[in-house]
């Protein structure tokens, strides 16, 4: 079985990304000759640059195209940029990544629902998993050691997509890839990005939240809901009816606690939308999208608006760390903001004027 390595993570093709300020590290094990940064289509515009000094031409993978020729380093669309990151972030040091991910090939391990004997000597495989939460495209279950935090990403037919083990505090993790196909083995590695991002990134006042964001000028204004109620329908609003708006992020935008100021940047996750903007901006206002008769702003109680972000942040609960990390930056995001909004709207060009006035009102 392939093994789950987080010592030797400097070994091998290395690529570093600036996501939400923060820089983070893949790397492609030496052995894994299958795998690249073609896995990672929508990351193209946060790539710094890349540390590879191998031969690529030795990749046997039945997944290169002509994706990886044109993957190089993008710099943002924000002006007043000047250190190839976008901007609202203090001083980086690449040197010190917020966590480094080493991608190894699964593919001759056992990819059934079964997880491994660990390297500390402890067969969980039959044991229950410590959480387990359903996503999107199926679920996954995490398993808690007094060394690592280990998880599994299964699709919705409980096939294992990808395995995760990390540190416990998330600064190094190493995952194994499953499946024959591109679309298996690349939604695997956005997912374990995702939630490296999501747990190493809430110790230093970072949340991803479930949302749709829009940056008119200096300001973005986030809103959230369930699924389905019309988050990106009213983005879209904002950018056809609201003079100088344009869509940020509209499924998975990141949230920022910097200097005491709430900073809401683009990301390389924007579910069915192809919007990955490495660009930021002082997050304004947020709203909860509720579907009403008419069209009309009210604003929700610090207790009710901390409810509301509970369920539009990432977290995991399973791990007190993560989760009173998300906690502490959910009550930030409320005070900075003063609560947030709800939208009572239709689907029409006067819900985005309306609440386009409401939401820049002070106070």
């Amino acid at each position: 079985m392939t093994e789950y390595d987080l010592t030797s993570h400097q070994c091998g093709r290395q690529y570093a990304f600036c996501i939400a300020g923060h820089i983070i590290n893949v790397v492609f094990s030496e052995e894994n000759r299958k795998d690249d940064i073609f896995l990672l289509p929508s990351f193209r515009p946060f790539l710094l640059h890349d540390n590879d000094k191998s031969d690529n031409s030795t990749i046997q993978s039945p997944f290169i195209d002509a994706e990886k020729a044109s993957f190089q380093p993008s710099m943002p669309h924000d002006k007043d940029n000047s250190d190839g990151c976008a901007p609202h972030h203090p001083t980086l040091d690449v040197r010190k990544p917020l966590f480094t991910l080493t991608v190894n090939d699964g593919q001759d391990a056992d990819g059934g629902t079964e997880y491994c004997v660990y390297a500390d000597g402890s067969d969980r495989t039959a044991a229950m998993p410590d959480g387990s939460y359903n996503i999107e495209h199926g679920k996954v279950y995490v398993y808690v050691t007094p060394l690592h935090i280990n998880i599994r990403i299964a699709d919705t037919q409980g096939h294992v997509i990808c395995r995760l083990r990390s540190t416990r505090d998330f600064t190094r993790s190493a995952c194994l890839l499953y499946g024959n196909d591109y679309n298996t083995r690349s939604l695997g590695l956005n997912d374990a990005v995702m939630m490296m991002m999501t747990f190493r990134g809430s110790y230093y006042d970072t949340a991803i939240i479930h949302a749709a964001a829009v940056k008119k000028g200096n300001a973005a204004y986030a809103f959230i809901g369930r699924s389905g109620i019309g988050k990106s329908t009213h983005a879209r609003m904002w950018t056809e009816h609201i003079d100088g708006a344009h869509l940020l992020n509209d499924d998975s935008p990141i949230v920022r606690i910097v200097d005491g100021k709430a900073i809401v940047y683009g990301s390389p996750w924007s579910g069915k939308t192809p919007c990955y903007r490495n660009e930021s901006a002082q997050l304004h206002a947020m709203a909860e999208i509720v579907r009403d008769s008419d069209n009309h702003v009210t604003r929700l109680s610090p207790s009710v608006s901390f409810a509301r972000l509970v369920s539009a942040c990432s977290t995991l609960p399973c791990v007190a760390s993560v989760h009173r990390n998300t906690t502490s930056i959910i009550m930030k995001l409320v005070t900075t903001l003063g609560g947030i909004y709800a939208m009572h709207c239709l689907p029409d060009a006067e819900a985005a004027t309306v609440a386009h006035s409401g939401m820049t009102q002070k106070g």
